[in-house]
């Protein structure tokens, strides 16, 4: 074999080489860009890791204080439920302390009535006694005083 086809054997398994690792640095490069794209994947699920771990710690504090805010609102009401029973005791025994004040007052009015009417009787049967002597005191003076009129009318004629 002469020496030119020798390097024209030799050129076409060189281009048939180069071809091939054309080929190679075209796939090479396609790897690049898929491990490229992986990374960036990659960076992005991290990213979105980090924002799912914030949301969820947002989640987590949102929970907590409504949690926190359902158990205050459950201590108010219950709070509220028993100021309202204080409440109620307490007017029920207010009531009770003004019943037994207006009873005791109605009943010392009762007493005192029953005295004024007493003393009122009492007063009644002294008057009622007097005028009896008065009018028994009267009647006499009225037959004293016919008498002296009859005297004074028996001296008339007497020496008139």
């Amino acid at each position: 074999m002469s020496a030119k086809f020798k390097a024209a054997d030799d050129i076409k398994k060189l281009t048939k080489f180069l071809s091939g690792l054309s080929e190679f640095g075209e796939e090479l490069e396609k790897v690049g860009s898929l491990e490229q794209a992986g990374k960036e994947a990659e960076r992005r699920i991290e990213k979105l890791r980090a924002e799912e771990e914030k949301a969820q710690a947002e989640l987590d504090k949102i929970a907590s204080d409504l949690s926190k805010a359902r158990s205050n609102s459950e201590d108010l009401i219950s709070h509220a439920k028993k100021e309202a029973e204080i409440a109620e005791i307490a007017g029920k025994m207010k009531a009770n302390a003004l019943v037994q004040e207006a009873q005791a007052h109605s009943q010392e009015i009762f007493k005192n009535a029953k005295a004024e009417v007493a003393s009122a009787k009492k007063e009644l049967e002294s008057l009622a006694s007097e005028k009896y002597s008065l009018a028994s005191e009267i009647a006499e003076s009225k037959e004293t005083l016919k008498a002296l009129q009859s005297e004074i009318e028996a001296l008339k004629r007497k020496f008139g």
